[in-house]
Parts: C-alpha cells; structure tokens; sequence
C-alpha cells in the first residue's frame, strides 16, 4: 500500500477505461491525485477536424471530479501545459509543474503507457515507482481519440459527466399551435431520448390561474430562466440528442405583446443557447385551443411566424 500516489492523462474524455484504471490505482494508495493535464494548442488540434470544441481544463476536472466526488481519499487536480513545448518534448518542464501541482510528496505514478517510464518518469522522478495497468487496454476497447473521432458510436464508454458535451441540441420553433410540441415528443420517442418542453406554455396557469392579463414583464424573464434550466437539466442525462420546445425569441414576443416591452436580461437568454439544427414550423394547420395557447389569433400567429423568420 503506498501512501501517495498520481495518476496522470489528458482526459479529452475521460472514459470508463481511465474511471477504471483510477479505481485500481486508487486501491492502492491511501491518497490518490487525479492529475488533469492540458494544453491549449495540443487540445485544439485534437478537436479540430471532429466537428467538436476542445473543452477547458476547468471542463475535463468537473467531469471528473462529479464521478469520483464520492471517494474521499481521491482527489482531481489540473495542469496547465499550455506555456512548456509539446509531447514527447518538455518533459524537464513538465515534471516541475507536476511538483508543484501536487501538495505532497507521491511514492507512485499510475499509468498505462509504457514509454513514459523511459521517455522521462526514471530521468525526472528517480525515486518514485511508476506502475502499468492494461497497457493493451483490454477491459475496455476503447481510447479518447477513438471517442473524439465518433462519440456515438461509443457512446456507452463516455463517462456520464462528459456526454452532455457531445449531446446535439436540436431546436423545434414556429409559432403557437404549428404542431412542433407533438413533434417534439414524438421525435424524442423515435430516438429514445428525452425532450425540453415549451415552460411558457404552462407558466400562467401554475403561477396565476391562466389569467393572462396579470402578466408583468418580470414574468417573461422568469419564463425564459425556467427554460435555460430545463434545458440544462435536461441535456444531463440525453441520449446523443435533445429535443428542445420552442426558444427565447418566442418568450421575447410574447413579452412585447403582454407588456408592452422586452427587459434586457430576456435578450442575454438568447446567447445562453446554443442548437446544432433548428427546425423551424409554418404555421399552416388550424388553431387548436388546448387550454393553453395564448392566443388565437391568426394577425398574432403571423406577427410571430414574421419575427421568427428574421
């Protein structure tokens, strides 16, 4: 049993392959550090052509720390490479960083690449242990870059923390009774997943009875709170796809009509989100009264389907 050990990696993801090689390790020490390194350039050109953002060094020890929150004796740190030369260079440099990231002095780093021993751990910490764990990675198949290259298809290996960053945000929008709500589920049903539904849809009948002469401009930036946090809520646990009702526009709409005015902090909502495909609704159906439409309509129905299209 050592007392202090490290386990380093880049975790651009993380997986259950590092979330079992950390476990192992972490049987093995009294203390473990979860050493999170990163390197802007490098980050950036790993992402580059995948159609994905690099994510921060703040992101990836989030991740990791919300999966290993429970285990006391495992703690995560980050190491921010960005200002030393590149792997397989800057080893010198790297190792001092790694000094004097860790509060205490280790006994042994934890890894699984073989030539990081000779490349540099022996030449730079002499006396502290370095110890292999599935090299050949055969309890898990499966590698950061195989998940940055084709995130679905391995879907079951991203650590659950992580897979809200590769979720598509898909956004269904039009105005009143154009049938994207249906849609919406029925979507979210076809690729079992789940789906945001429209929060200003229901707000007056929860908070004033569905009298919708009591509406105050506050009301409308409630509305579009309650939306960034269902969405947020809702891509924690999606299924590659979210399915969104309706966006901030709508809310800003209604806003002008009900009082007259759009408060500032109604517009911020728009830059909150962020949707990967847009699916925008004609309103080219009847009108159904459901007992919560705003209105029907069809010059308010138009306004809308006009400011929608800007």
């Amino acid at each position: 049993m050592y007392d202090v050990g490290l386990f380093a990696g880049k975790f651009s993801p993380p997986h259950i392959g590092h979330i079992n090689a950390i476990l192992n390790a972490g049987t093995l020490c009294k203390k473990l550090y979860v050493v999170v390194s990163h390197h802007e350039k490098l980050e950036f050109e790993m992402y580059e052509k995948t159609g994905f953002s690099a994510p921060t060094l703040q992101q990836k020890m989030k991740w990791l720390s919300k999966e290993l929150n429970e285990l006391q004796h495992i703690s995560v740190i980050g190491l921010d490479e960005s200002n030393i030369p590149e792997y397989p260079n800057g080893w010198k440099e790297w190792s001092s960083l790694l000094n004097d990231a860790v509060p205490e002095k280790f006994d042994v780093i934890f890894g699984g690449e073989p030539q990081y021993a000779a490349e540099g751990y022996t030449k730079y910490f002499p006396d502290v242990k370095y110890e292999l764990y599935d090299t050949e990675r055969k309890t898990y198949p499966v590698s950061a870059t195989k998940i940055r290259n084709d995130p679905y298809q391995n879907w079951d290996f991203i650590i659950p923390s992580a897979r809200e960053y590769f979720v598509k945000r898909i956004l269904l929008t039009g105005t009143e009774s154009c049938g994207k709500s249906t849609m919406t589920k029925m979507l979210s049903l076809l690729y079992n997943t789940n789906y945001v539904q429209e929060e200003g849809r229901y707000y007056s009948q929860r908070y004033f009875g569905g009298n919708d002469a009591a509406y105050e401009s506050s009301d409308f930036i409630n509305i579009g709170m309650e939306q960034i946090l269902a969405e947020k809520k809702g891509i924690e646990t999606a299924n590659k796809l979210l399915f969104i009702d309706t966006d901030s526009i709508v809310t800003e709409f209604y806003s002008k009509m009900y009082t007259g005015e759009i408060k500032p902090e109604l517009i911020h909502f728009r830059h909150l989100s962020d949707y990967d495909l847009i699916l925008y609704f004609e309103p080219d159906v009847e009108w159904v009264a459901d007992g919560y439409r705003f209105n029907d309509c069809d010059d308010t129905r138009m306004q809308l389907n006009t400011e929608l299209k800007k």
